[in-house]
């Protein structure tokens, strides 16, 4: 089942900034396998197009989340420096 990128987006919230990269790592292999035509699935409901199409959106929202928590993890290392 497919949910929005928001709901995919605050899915991740409160996740460590690396499990965050893990799965942006596996979304960019996923998209990378389509694009060369790996491990499709014809058959597959929803459709690859579909998939691929969602995990775009989702890589997307999970760079901001990933973004977010850098600038976090910053700002707390700065802190922890005085």
């Amino acid at each position: 089942m497919m949910i929005s990128p928001k709901s995919f987006r605050d899915s991740f919230k409160d996740e460590s900034l690396e499990t965050c990269i893990k799965e942006k790592n596996k979304l960019e292999k996923e998209i990378k396998d389509f694009k060369e035509g790996k491990n499709v699935d014809t058959k597959m409901s929803p459709q690859e197009t579909v998939v691929n199409k969602c995990n775009l959106l989702y890589l997307k929202e999970l760079e901001k989340v990933i973004k977010k928590k850098e600038k976090e993890k910053e700002k707390l290392e700065k802190k922890n420096k005085k």
